[in-house]
C-alpha cells in the first residue's frame, strides 16, 4: 500500500484525539482528485496553439480530433484523464470536446462520483462553496446555444471572485491561462465537483479505456474563445 508522505502535524493530532477518523481517512487517501486535476492543468500554463501546437493537438486527440479546433473542453478532459491515471482510479467522467457536453456529465444524478452546483446555489452562498479543483462552465453566445467555455477553479478569492485555469483562452486567445472571474457574470452556469469517496480504484499501470471520439463538428473558430459575458 502506497501511503502519502507523512504529515507529522496530522499524525500528532490524530494520536492526541484532536482529529477524528474522517481526517485520518482523508490523510491516507492523499490529495483530492480535484486538486490533482488542477495540478495537471497548472503544468500546462503557457501552452499555446501558435508556434508549437503539439500539446494542444495532443489534448484534442484525447477525443479523436486530429486537426485544430476549439479546445477548452478537450484540455479539461485531458487533465481529468491524467489525474485519474495519477490517482489510479477510473476517470469519474469521460469528458468531451464540448464544454456543455462535459457539463451534462457533471450533472448526471446517476453518477455518484460527481456533483453539481448551479449558479443560483453558488450566488446564494456568495461563492463560499467554491473550492479549487471544481470544474466551472460558462455560456457562450446566445442563451441556450450549444456554445460554452470551461476551466478548473484554481483559487477562491472570496467576495464572490475566483480564479480558474482555462485552455483556448487569454487576451489573444489560444492559450492556457489563469484568469480571475466573478460569480456575478451572467455567463456563469455552475460548477461540477468530484466525490473522492466514490471513485473506482484500478490497479496501478492498468489501461484505462479512453472516451469515444467526439464528432469533429460544431466547434467555434480556432482563434480562441470570445470573452464571456460580464468578464
Amino acid at each position: 500500500m502506497n501511503l502519502p508522505p507523512v504529515d507529522r502535524k496530522t499524525v500528532a493530532l490524530v494520536a492526541a484525539g484532536v482529529v477524528g477518523g474522517y481526517a485520518l481517512w482523508r490523510f491516507l487517501q492523499g490529495p483530492s482528485f480535484g486538486s490533482v486535476a488542477l495540478a495537471q492543468a497548472k503544468e500546462d500554463l503557457g501552452v499555446t496553439q501558435s508556434g508549437d501546437p503539439s500539446r494542444v493537438l495532443q489534448m484534442l486527440q484525447t477525443y479523436g480530433i486530429t486537426s485544430m479546433a476549439n479546445w477548452c473542453a478537450a484540455a479539461v478532459g485531458t487533465w481529468i484523464h491524467q489525474a485519474a491515471a495519477a490517482k489510479s482510479v477510473a476517470p469519474p467522467i469521460a469528458g468531451s470536446a464540448g464544454a456543455k457536453n462535459t457539463m451534462e456529465q457533471l450533472q448526471d444524478p446517476s453518477n455518484p462520483e460527481v456533483g453539481w452546483l448551479d449558479v443560483a446555489q453558488i450566488r446564494a452562498a456568495n461563492g463560499s462553496n467554491i473550492e479549487p479543483g471544481m470544474v466551472v462552465i460558462w455560456q457562450r453566445g446566445p442563451a441556450g446555444s450549444w456554445m460554452g467555455h470551461i476551466g478548473i477553479v484554481s483559487a477562491n478569492l472570496g467576495g464572490g471572485n475566483f480564479k480558474s485555469v482555462e485552455g483556448n483562452a487569454g487576451a489573444t486567445g489560444g492559450a492556457v491561462v489563469e484568469s480571475t472571474h466573478a460569480i456575478s457574470s451572467t455567463a456563469l452556469l455552475g460548477m461540477g465537483y468530484f466525490q473522492d469517496g466514490h471513485l473506482q480504484k484500478v490497479p496501478a499501470g492498468a489501461r484505462v479505456l479512453m472516451p469515444p471520439p467526439d464528432a469533429p463538428q460544431g466547434f467555434m473558430p480556432v482563434a480562441g474563445v470570445e470573452p464571456v459575458d460580464g468578464e
